[in-house]
């Protein structure tokens, strides 16, 4: 008689995800941010909410979101609200580059930038209108979120993201090594690497 409630308690333990035996406490942290209408927006973060800042132009972040819907990823985020942060004008911040490169004229820059309206949201919408990501918010030069690269996911200092999105799979959603490598393996980089 019990055996059959032993093996189904050991069951329960193997097939029930690492994240809480992993989780550490949240300090309180608030992001002041902006919805896409540019409204501010305070996001209280607490232990099941995950923020990750990607570019909808960028290939490893849409790399990224295509893992999080997978099925092998989503028991690990079930429980949790991600949030996406984007930068609300990255047409004109990613183009800053290509202008210095000589890429890009800033008389096209400008051009497209004035074809505008004034505060436009300035970023792929079609990518936002299917991402695996609760809520999806952004900065702006009044609400700016300190960051070097894309995809990044927060780490527990104020407006601080550096926290490598493949360790963040693991540390912060305690997803088993060999399944984030699977998750890899399955969605390729854009151009095989």
């Amino acid at each position: 008689m019990r055996k059959p409630f032993l093996t189904g308690l050991i069951l329960a333990v193997i097939l029930t995800p690492a994240a809480s035996a992993q989780a550490r406490p949240r300090q309180s942290t608030t992001l002041k941010l902006v919805d896409s209408r540019g409204a501010e927006v305070r996001l209280t973060l607490d232990e099941n909410t995950e923020v990750l800042v990607l570019g909808t132009w960028c290939p490893t972040s849409r790399r990224l979101d295509t893992m999080l819907k997978d099925g092998l990823a989503r028991r690990y985020t079930r429980n949790k609200r991600l949030v996406y942060v984007f930068d609300y004008d990255e047409l004109a911040h990613r183009a800053a580059p290509a202008v210095r490169s000589g890429k890009v004229s800033q008389a096209t820059l400008d051009a497209y930038v004035r074809s505008q309206p004034p505060g436009a949201l300035v970023v792929d919408r079609d990518f936002l209108s299917h991402v695996a990501a609760r809520q999806v918010l952004f900065y702006d030069d009044k609400h700016p979120i300190e960051h070097e690269v894309v995809p990044v996911a927060f780490s527990d200092a104020p407006n601080r993201f550096h926290l490598n999105y493949g360790t963040w799979l693991v540390r912060n959603l305690g997803m088993p090594r060999d399944v984030k490598d699977k998750l890899f393996a399955l969605h390729p980089a854009e151009g095989g690497g």
